[in-house]
């Protein structure tokens, strides 16, 4: 559950509340909230500092230590890498840019099935297969 992480929730709260205002001069504000918040989470379930463009080995390892099956270990983190690539890009160093409503939606959704899944992971089990 997200709240048992209180700084990660913070952050996608905090982008939630934004989005709610509707006001597109405040876009960007979400997107950084967003990946604030995903990396928080990963930083506290992986138990390091690192930043999110440098938890992927770690990440693997934590999900096969889960047995979650290698083409969802793949999926996951190949999405992850085209989070990054996007949020580095067109958000962090995107001068001049303005995310759509329908963009930022997106990014919503899809960070929270991404803490979804690692929130679901880290209270299950290790399962057998």
């Amino acid at each position: 559950c997200l709240r048992h992480h209180p700084t990660a929730a913070k952050h996608f709260e905090n982008a939630l509340c934004v989005y709610l205002r509707k006001a597109p001069n405040e876009y960007r504000n979400i997107l950084d909230e967003l990946r604030s918040g995903l990396e928080t989470l990963l930083r506290r379930l992986l138990n390091n500092r690192k930043s999110l463009e440098n938890q992927e080995k770690l990440l693997g390892a934590w999900m096969k230590n889960k047995n979650v099956h290698v083409y969802i270990r793949d999926l996951y983190q190949q999405l992850l890498a085209r989070f990054i690539s996007y949020q580095n890009d067109a958000v962090k160093h995107g001068d001049g840019w303005q995310a759509s409503e329908p963009e930022v939606e997106y990014m919503i959704y899809l960070t929270g099935t991404f803490m979804r899944f690692l929130l679901r992971l880290d209270m299950s089990p290790k399962a057998s297969r």
